[in-house]
This record gives structure tokens, C-alpha cells and sequence, in this order.
């Protein structure tokens, strides 16, 4: 009986460090993400921004591909910057949440702006290297071409 209640407490205690763990994960994601915001405020042309109202199943690609178009689902970091104090990480968009919607034209096609947001998708692209979900690599991939595309206008 014994090892048995040494056995469940051990168990117990290996679950919480995991939990604190990926908790803190998640936590130096978001500073990671912020720090990023913090260097790029007042880059954003938001003329003629719209809003969306995050609904249940969103998630911030398929917004972003409603919004700009099938082919456009990697520019979900204008979305992020223009939704700062909404959007912490991409992954953890919630029902409910009112999201900022920057034009895609004024922003990209815009060789000023698009100059300026190169570095930014670049440094977007890097807390991507801190992710360790299946998809990151490949969207880390794309924010860099992004990046490239965007510092080559």
C-alpha cells in the first residue's frame, strides 16, 4: 500500500513539473512576442483598418486568409501587430476577441512600409525558433521569405 501512495504522489509531483514547465513556455512565448511588438509600434499604416470579431474554430491563418485572400495566410504577424493588446501569441486567439484588421495593400505594397516590416517578419519568424509545435518550422520558413520579399521592394 505504500509504494502504491509513493508511486500516485511521485506521478503527481513528475505532472506538475511538466505543467509548470509548458506553462512557463507559453509565458516566455508571449514576452518573446511582445518584445517584438514593442520594436515595430508605430509602424503600421491602420488607414482604413477593419475589425473582426474572433469567432469559435478561428484561428489566426484562416482569419487572416478571409481577410487577404487564400494565398495570404502568412501575413497573420500585420494582424498580431495591429491586435498587440489583444493577440499575445497566434495560437491563443479566443472567441470574442476583437482583432484589428490592417490593410494588406498600404502595408505591403508600400515600399517605405514594406521595407520597414521586413525586419519585423523576421523577427516574428525567430520566436518561431522557440515554438515547438509540428507546424512552426514551416511557418517559420514563410516568414522569412516574407521577410526577404518584403526587404527586396
Amino acid at each position: 500500500m505504500k509504494k502504491i501512495i509513493i508511486s500516485i504522489l511521485a506521478a503527481a509531483l513528475a505532472f506538475g513539473f511538466v505543467a509548470c514547465k509548458s506553462t512557463n513556455q507559453v509565458q516566455d512565448l508571449s514576452e518573446s512576442f511582445n518584445k517584438v511588438y514593442g520594436n515595430y509600434l508605430d509602424v503600421l499604416d491602420l488607414t482604413d483598418a477593419g475589425t473582426y470579431t474572433v469567432k469559435q474554430g478561428d484561428t489566426l491563418t484562416s482569419i487572416t486568409k478571409a481577410q487577404y485572400g487564400d494565398t495570404n495566410g502568412y501575413y497573420f504577424p500585420l494582424i498580431m501587430l495591429a491586435s498587440k493588446n489583444v493577440v499575445q501569441d497566434p495560437e491563443m486567439i479566443r472567441p470574442g476577441m476583437q482583432l484589428t484588421i490592417p490593410s494588406l495593400e498600404r502595408n505591403i505594397n508600400n515600399v517605405e512600409k514594406a521595407k520597414v516590416l521586413s525586419p519585423y517578419f523576421k523577427d516574428i519568424a525567430g520566436v518561431y525558433k522557440q515554438k515547438r509545435t509540428k507546424a512552426a518550422p514551416d511557418i517559420r520558413e514563410h516568414l522569412t521569405d516574407i521577410s526577404t520579399e518584403l526587404g527586396n521592394k
